[in-house]
């Protein structure tokens, strides 16, 4: 692979070295897939060289006829998908995430992966941006890409929603996110009613567990109707800040010694 970096600037790629397996292991597989996709062409044409003028680099040879047309098409494929879903990895990077915004990138993630892999309602997939040029440019049908790109996608979807099963219960926090509240006094009466009662109707029942453990309800679903009515203009003073910092504002002007006193008493009494 001497002759790669010469390759690299005749076709102007990036360059972009070839590390070796130790030295990798810290990249996710995004990057390394994108890095991929960015100097294949060269990888492939400094193969193809080294193969042709040393018939003894049997190495090259070899790597060469591994990277076939389903080689690329594969990575083709991975370097579209691995754009979604760093959309939605970089959403969990911030330093402040927002539950409205985790209920909106899931959707979009599971939504462009459908479009672009699966296909809805039996419509024909847009591939992507990379593997679709690759299929225009050597007139490849879909009929001939490899199977697992529609499974593999589906795979995906199935093991991001598997970790987020209550994504419509998250968006439902949305209502303590100060920026979201409505402008107009008038719309504040009723607002976050049918998502408060969501996430009291679920936190203030027990739950049973797999294996027949009981998990005691955490709220008492009446009282967190009725606190609401209160908190949501609490929530109103503190509009100009983002939800960490204005919750920030309220358990720091909240008398947590008084709070647990009579917590300690209760639990006494309770015993």
């Amino acid at each position: 692979m001497q002759n790669l970096k010469m390759i690299q600037e005749t076709l102007e790629d990036p360059q972009l070295a070839i590390l070796n397996i130790v030295n990798t292991r810290w990249l996710s597989m995004s990057n390394s897939v994108k890095n991929l996709h960015q100097i294949l062409d060269s990888v492939i044409d400094a193969l193809r060289y080294d193969a042709e003028f040393d018939k003894k680099n049997h190495l090259a040879s070899n790597l060469l006829d591994e990277l076939n047309c389903d080689f690329i098409i594969s990575t083709k494929y991975l370097a579209d998908l691995m754009f979604i879903l760093t959309k939605l990895i970089n959403v969990f990077q911030r330093e402040y995430v927002s539950f409205a915004d985790i209920k909106i990138h899931l959707d979009m993630v599971y939504d462009a992966i459908t479009a672009q892999f699966i296909g809805f309602d039996g419509s024909t997939p847009s591939y992507g941006t990379h593997l679709r040029k690759y299929m225009q440019d050597f007139n490849i049908s879909p009929e001939k890409l490899p199977p697992f790109i529609k499974s593999f996608s589906e795979a995906i979807v199935d093991s991001i929603k598997s970790r987020f099963p209550q994504s419509n219960l998250y968006y439902s926090f949305r209502i303590f996110d100060p920026k979201l509240l409505p402008i107009k006094e008038s719309e504040l009466g009723n607002y976050g009613d049918e998502d408060i009662k969501k996430l009291s109707d679920y936190y203030g029942i027990d739950k049973v567990d797999e294996e027949g453990n009981v998990m005691e309800k955490i709220v008492d679903s009446d009282d967190v109707k009725q606190e609401w009515e209160v908190a949501k203009y609490y929530i109103k003073q503190i509009r100009s800040q983002n939800a960490a910092g204005g919750w920030e504002y309220i358990f720091n002007t909240f008398d947590w010694n008084k709070a647990y006193d009579y917590w300690a008493m209760k639990t006494r009494r309770s015993n």
